[in-house]
């Protein structure tokens, strides 16, 4: 506990949920279970939300069931006023307390999360990132200075072949000891770098350029020729391993697919019946089906361009949030059910 409360207090990663990972990882260990276990207290700590949310879809997926005669019969009554039909409809809509927030705000609760989620796990990236390369500088700065002080072994200085692969082996050996282990997970070389054909050592232009895809990381003084100085042997060994591919497409891939389901499970369950005539319905419908895959594309090309250790976050917490719809389902249809047998037995009588 004590380990975790100093470096809650002693990290700063630019955003507090970049601090919450590594105090929780502190006891963890591995990054890639560090986040999964963030993931999980993530959606445990919004549970309750999410109960909520379901609880309104719910009442709203009775409401509209109740009300769909009604609606349908509007939109024949006024087809050619649309302006008419939607007052008519909004009345009934609160008439029956058919929360039309309730319907959207899902989609508003996901953005945020995920863009407030994702912004600490860019901080987090390149905090470790940044750690790693100058905790690797001190090794091949001491290695150097090691070689200079040592004529007799090293007679031609650092330029030596000798002397080179003395340094080369010393940062190698660093890298190996003390922070391959924290980052490697499953399949993936590196969870600070996509799950892709990335390279899992980052060069200099990802390292310190900007845009997607890129760590932006900016250290005084530091320029390319020293950080391939002192990168170049991890990037030898690793960069070229698995025709210089980080990880193998899995967790994009997944990541996708489980969100596509889970973004469908939910418009399934809390899609108002659209205003309008045929053709706006239509169009309405249209919109729907092009939303259900917005969300999971917008994650896929994340999941490419960004960390392996985000898009973990985002297969998790699809997996958890998939689970956690049909669970719901379930105990929703057996609380019909018994509902529906009691009002039957109740008619017979």
């Amino acid at each position: 506990m004590a380990n975790l409360t100093n470096l809650l207090f002693m990290v700063n990663t630019g955003h507090f949920i970049g601090d919450w990972l590594y105090g929780l990882g502190a006891t963890i260990g591995n990054f890639g279970w560090t986040v999964v276990a963030f993931t999980v207290i993530l959606k445990l700590v919004t549970s309750p939300f999410d109960i909520w949310q379901k609880v309104v879809m719910r009442k709203n997926q009775k409401a509209m069931k109740r009300m769909k005669p009604q609606l349908e019969k509007l939109q024949k009554q006024y087809a050619n006023n649309q302006q008419v039909l939607a007052e008519k409809q909004m009345q009934l809509y609160k008439k029956e307390k058919f929360s039309t927030f309730g319907s959207c705000l899902p989609m508003i609760l996901t953005m945020v999360i995920f863009f407030v989620v994702f912004a600490g796990f860019n901080a987090t990236v390149s905090y470790q990132n940044k750690q790693n390369f100058m905790v690797l500088e001190q090794t091949y700065d001491a290695a150097v200075e090691e070689v200079k002080a040592d004529t007799t072994l090293y007679p031609d200085g650092i330029e030596g072949e000798t002397a080179k692969k003395y340094i080369e082996d010393k940062v190698l050996a660093k890298y190996e000891k003390d922070i391959k282990a924290n980052q490697s997970f499953l399949w993936i070389e590196n969870i600070f770098v996509a799950d892709t054909w990335a390279n899992p050592i980052p060069d200099w232009g990802t390292f310190s350029g900007q845009g997607m895809g890129k760590l932006g990381i900016q250290i005084d003084g530091l320029m390319s020729d020293k950080y391939n100085a002192v990168m170049a042997p991890i990037m030898a060994k690793y960069n070229t391993q698995r025709g210089g591919w980080n990880g193998l497409l899995l967790l994009p891939i997944l990541s996708f697919l489980l969100n596509f389901v889970t973004s469908k499970l939910m418009s399934q369950a809390n899609a108002p019946m659209p205003a309008g005539n045929e053709e706006m319905q239509k169009s309405s419908q249209m919109s729907m089906k092009m939303m259900q895959w917005m969300m999971p594309i917008m994650m896929l090309v994340f999941a490419v361009l960004y960390s392996s250790a985000f898009t973990l976050y985002m297969f998790v917490s699809a997996l958890v949030s998939t689970l956690f719809q049909l669970i719901t389902n379930l105990v929703f249809k057996i609380i019909d059910k018994k509902q529906e047998e009691k009002q039957m037995s109740t008619s017979y009588k």
